[in-house]
Formats: C-alpha cells, sequence, structure tokens
C-alpha cells in the first residue's frame, strides 16, 4: 500500500541493513517527494559501502506513483510502518544473540560441521541436537533408518518401486530436506551451485528432464532424485560425524594416559 513495486528495491527486503534504514527513513513513497537521484544514490552509497548507488536509486525513484499527494492516515501508516522496522531490528539483534550461543555450545562438541558449503551454525546446532552421540548407530542403515529417508522396498508381481520410510524422526528428516534444498540453490546474479557436486548428483537422477524447465519437469521424478540426494547427504553427514566422534574419543583417551 505504502510502497509499489517495493519487492524488486532489494535482494533482502527485510534482512539487509541498507533495506531496513531505507524503510525506516521513507516508510512510504511520499516520503520522498523533493528527494534527488544524486541525494537518494549518496544515501545509498553511504549505507551499504557503495554496495548499491545510482543504478538502485534511479530504480527506487522510477517506482514512484505519479500522484504523491499524502493518503488519509498516512501519518500514522508511516509511523506504524517505522515501529514494525525497529521491531525487526531488535529481533535480528537477538537473533544475533542466539547465534553467537548456538556457535560457542556447538564448538564444544566433538563435531565440526560449519566448514561444510551451506551449513550454517543454527543447521549444525539442529543435526547434533537430534542426531547426538553418532556412534550408537553402527551402520549407515541404522542411521538413515532413523533419520526417516532410508529407502522401502514395495511391490508385487514383478514391479517393485522403492519409497521412502514412513517411520523415523520426522525433524531429521525435514532437516534433510533443507540441506538437500540448500545444496541445490545457486549464488544470485552469477547462478553458480552453491555445490555443483549435488548439483550435478541431482540432474543426473532427474535423466533427460535436466535440461527441462523446472515448471515442465515431471513432479514424481523431481522428488526422487531429491530424495535420493537427501541419503546421499544423511550417509555423508554420517561418515564424517562418526570420523570426528572417534577422532574425539581417541584424543581423550590419549590425554587420559598422558595424565595417568
Amino acid at each position: 500500500h505504502a510502497w509499489p513495486g517495493w519487492e524488486g528495491f532489494f535482494s533482502e527486503p527485510f534482512e539487509s541493513k541498507t533495506a531496513l534504514a531505507f524503510w525506516e527513513i521513507y516508510p512510504s513513497a511520499g516520503c520522498l517527494q523533493g528527494v534527488t537521484v544524486t541525494d537518494l544514490t549518496d544515501w545509498l552509497r553511504e549505507q551499504s559501502h557503495y554496495a548499491l548507488g545510482q543504478v538502485k536509486a534511479e530504480l527506487i525513484l522510477g517506482n514512484l506513483p505519479a500522484d504523491l499527494t499524502p493518503q488519509p492516515y498516512q501519518t500514522e501508516r508511516d509511523a506504524l510502518g517505522v515501529q514494525s522496522i525497529r521491531q525487526l531490528r531488535s529481533l535480528a539483534a537477538q537473533l544475533g544473540e542466539v547465534r553467537q550461543h548456538l556457535a560457542r555450545l556447538v564448538s564444544e562438541t566433538d563435531y565440526e560441521l560449519t566448514n561444510l558449503p551451506g551449513i550454517d551454525v543454527v543447521l549444525a546446532a539442529e543435526l547434533i541436537a537430534l542426531v547426538g552421540d553418532v556412534t550408537r548407530f553402527p551402520t549407515e542403515a541404522k542411521f538413515l533408518a532413523y533419520t526417516g529417508i532410508a529407502p522401502v522396498t514395495l511391490g508385487s508381481g514383478g514391479h517393485e518401486s522403492r519409497l521412502k520410510s514412513q517411520f523415523g524422526r520426522r525433524e531429521l528428516s525435514a532437516l534433510f530436506h533443507q540441506i538437500a534444498s540448500t545444496q541445490l540453490a545457486v549464488h544470485k546474479g552469477t547462478g553458480v551451485p552453491r555445490n555443483p557436486a549435488a548439483k550435478a548428483y541431482y540432474e543426473k537422477h532427474l535423466g533427460d528432464q535436466a535440461c527441462l524447465p523446472r515448471a515442465k519437469r515431471d513432479r514424481k521424478r523431481m522428488k526422487k532424485a531429491l530424495l535420493s540426494l537427501m541419503r546421499v547427504q544423511a550417509i555423508r553427514f554420517y561418515r564424517l560425524m562418526r570420523k570426528q566422534k572417534l577422532a574425539a574419543i581417541a584424543r581423550r583417551a590419549q590425554e587420559g594416559k598422558e595424565l595417568a
């Protein structure tokens, strides 16, 4: 209502500091009345440390409505908008504190996962909390069964299908779905995959449909390809976490001998 075309102004409209500062100072289009391209360019450069400039200023000013006459109660609407932005700033600060605590807790475990592509401290903390001591799973199959993404073969009359298990921890299944989806994401602007190996594996399982636009692909095949990637990622994390856990146990045992 206050900003026609606002979706295209910033790539992260409610996360980036520049975007939040913009909404706070210009909560509606009418607040930019009399602001020139040069003025807005200088402000954007200062706020974004020269990441944004004249092109963005022209985009914003080019989307201004023809009529900038204040609407009824626009002052009150603007005040509510500014309050919402300040609440977002407060929430962002709180989330930053939570991330710091999570990072400290994750560093105290036997696992080091945040150096993997697409795995931030939140995902690492969730995975460690749900898995716990990974050595309690003696095999990859046991771990996959616990995650709920182990393949189950069903069929009769010579026709078999490999489906997703209905058992296991739904939270872990959802987490590996998020991890696999993150691995398939591409960087904005460049279009380069975050994890080229995961992207290639996924497209291999799509077969001849990999070259088709997403909207024209068979949904069942896409689902099976993603599920296959989830299993590969789960096995990868199992092997890594088990290796790290066993190494930590051996290290503590050696330290105990040295103290004795």
